[in-house]
């Protein structure tokens, strides 16, 4: 049996119009590593035509297969070209086709005839003749990867809100101005005294500065990528981090590629400790992570290696409003920011005893954030070893 006996693809078009913005789905905001998806960003500027997806679908992203992108439908929506749309056919359970396509075997088949070379694509022909062992159970073997996947989007879910709560507490001291005064309550509603600052063009708080990123951590590191010639230089256990691992991760945990000892020695200088803030500045820009081991990381993205604990949770939060504000004033993303550019980025210094207890508040939101991260990574790597089993009919599922 081959994937064209229980799938096809679904070619029904929807204006973009008729398509609410959280509903519109593109290759960008399907997650890699198989993590699902997240909101979309935008609408086209212009009226076009969408594949319009329905409820148990299965949605593909058709460049570079091998980021893994996968998403399982749950509502109605419209999908833009490079996505490819798989509606399960009447008599085949749409849960079995998901667990199907989120093999691994699958995006290996898919990279085995890729056309194009720098934005390799699948062949669709080619990939509706991936084997399928028939006579499985496809109910149970469905049921038993959705459980999984269930589990992992309500971590999902629950990173998500506990990043909010932190990012609510971040913006009412450090963006409405109303952190705790010395009598407890918030600073500017009970007039506490601003003052005009001539960098920022507006008001401060009285007695906090602007500075730059450096200014504040001086250690920034920008990564390098060893020679691809040397193979030998990927074949290790050294997180090499990319822009496509930092994706909506505040903890970046796995990473698509690692390198040997041998090719990160050969540029020492761009280790980067957990805990390190990376932040993607070529290409992409303005995703934003903290590393969570011994890492290195390539040409587009600089880190900021601390040495003040307490700016950590500040910082992060002080670049994401930046760039926040910099796509709402462009309408676009930035296409490349140097090492200079990042480093001389404007920020407002509060005092120091401000920045701790913003940390300390904050810390445990961040410790929890990280623990339902690995969690969910050691689900995902459980869900990944059981799926082939299952599709091989090398393990049984009970009822």
């Amino acid at each position: 049996m081959i994937l064209s006996d229980i799938a096809y693809y679904v070619d029904n078009k929807v204006s973009s119009k008729d398509i609410r913005l959280e509903d519109y789905i593109t290759t960008d905001n399907i997650l890699q590593n198989k993590e699902g998806r997240t909101l979309a960003v935008n609408l086209p500027p212009k009226k076009c035509s969408l594949t319009k997806y329905q409820q148990g679908d299965v949605l593909v992203a058709n460049i570079r297969p091998y980021l893994k992108k996968i998403w399982y439908a749950d509502c109605v929506g419209g999908a833009s070209a490079d996505v490819l749309v798989f509606r399960v056919k009447d008599g085949h359970d749409s849960l079995f086709l998901y667990a199907c396509l989120l093999q691994d075997n699958f995006f290996n088949h898919v990279m085995k005839a890729p056309t194009g070379a720098k934005m390799p694509r699948g062949e669709k022909n080619h990939i509706m003749r991936f084997p399928i062992i028939d006579n499985l159970d496809e109910k149970r073997i469905g049921k038993t990867i959705s459980t999984i996947d269930t589990k992992l989007s309500l971590n999902r879910r629950i990173n998500e809100r506990l990043e909010q709560v932190a990012r609510q507490l971040y913006d009412y001291w450090f963006v409405q101005f109303d952190f705790p005064d010395a009598n407890g309550n918030p600073y500017r509603s009970s007039g506490g005294k601003m003052v005009y600052n001539e960098k920022l063009k507006r008001e401060i708080p009285e007695g906090w500065e602007v500075k730059s990123v450096k200014d504040l951590e001086p250690k920034i590191v920008t990564g390098k990528t060893p020679s691809t010639k040397d193979s030998t230089n990927f074949i290790g256990k050294i997180p090499f981090i990319t822009i496509d691992d930092i994706r909506k991760s505040t903890y970046i945990s796995q990473t698509a590629r690692h390198l040997s000892e041998k090719g990160a020695n050969k540029q020492k200088g761009q280790y980067i400790p957990e805990g390190s803030l990376c932040c993607s500045c070529i290409g992409t820009v303005g995703e934003i992570g903290f590393s969570t081991e011994l890492s290195q990381t390539n040409q587009q993205i600089n880190s900021i290696v601390f040495e003040k604990e307490y700016n950590k949770a500040y910082l992060y939060f002080s670049l994401k409003l930046f760039f926040d504000l910099a796509i709402v004033k462009t309408g676009n993303t930035f296409s490349n920011m140097s090492k200079g550019e990042f480093s001389d980025i404007l920020i407002i210094e509060p005092q120091k005893e401000i920045r701790q207890t913003f940390q300390q508040k904050v810390g445990d939101l961040f410790s929890e954030l990280r623990i339902y991260k690995q969690e969910s990574d050691r689900l995902t790597a459980l869900r990944d070893r059981l799926l082939p089993l299952l599709m091989n009919g090398q393990v049984m599922v009970k009822a």
